[in-house]
């Protein structure tokens, strides 16, 4: 086993395990993800002089930081918003802290990608499991944390493709609604 293979082995051993704690506590505890955040600091300075993992592993510090910036940080922009708008907690900090442990992993490509496919799979799961339960969304609360794990998980096995699918798919439905 390559180095970026067990290190991969064992994020996805610790997304597992996020996803059902999450599932079933709606919580991502910190001892996970402080933990593993500190793990992805130790990687990334490693491979920043010594490049001993490969991609999907962030091949320097720069991208560290970027990926905590565009995901944690953009995640965290987006609650504090939320807060300040609707005076409640719309988005725990667990997902922020999920994502500055892969942002810092991973970089920023992944942070984007996990918020924006993580959202679109988790309003499609979301809506789902509303509309099986029969309650409103003001009845049930939908944890965040495994959408991002399946987001991370997704890049992991097929990088961009699934965005360069969905953009694909979108132009196509949008030529053929524009008139002639």
């Amino acid at each position: 086993m390559t180095p970026t293979g067990g290190l991969i082995f064992a994020l996805l051993v610790a997304l597992i395990i996020l996803t059902f704690i999450d599932i079933d506590w709606f919580i991502l505890p910190d001892v996970i993800t402080l933990s593993g955040t500190a793990i992805a600091l130790g990687v990334a300075i490693i491979n920043h002089f010594f490049e001993i993992f490969s991609k999907p592993i962030v091949p320097s510090l720069w991208d560290s930081f970027y990926g905590l910036l565009f995901g944690a940080g953009a995640l965290w922009i987006v609650a504090q918003l939320y807060l300040w708008i609707r005076k409640i907690d719309g988005l725990g900090l667990g997902d922020v802290k999920l994502l500055m442990m892969t942002g810092i992993l991973m970089g920023p490509e992944v942070s984007i990608y996990s918020i924006f496919v993580g959202s679109v799979v988790g309003a499609g799961g979301g809506i789902l499991t509303l509309l099986v339960q029969r309650k409103s969304i003001r009845q049930h609360y939908i944890p965040f944390g495994p959408y991002l794990a399946i987001a991370t998980v997704m890049y992991i096995f097929s990088g961009m493709w699934v965005i360069e699918k969905f953009v694909e798919v979108m132009g196509l439905v949008i030529q053929s609604a524009l008139p002639l």
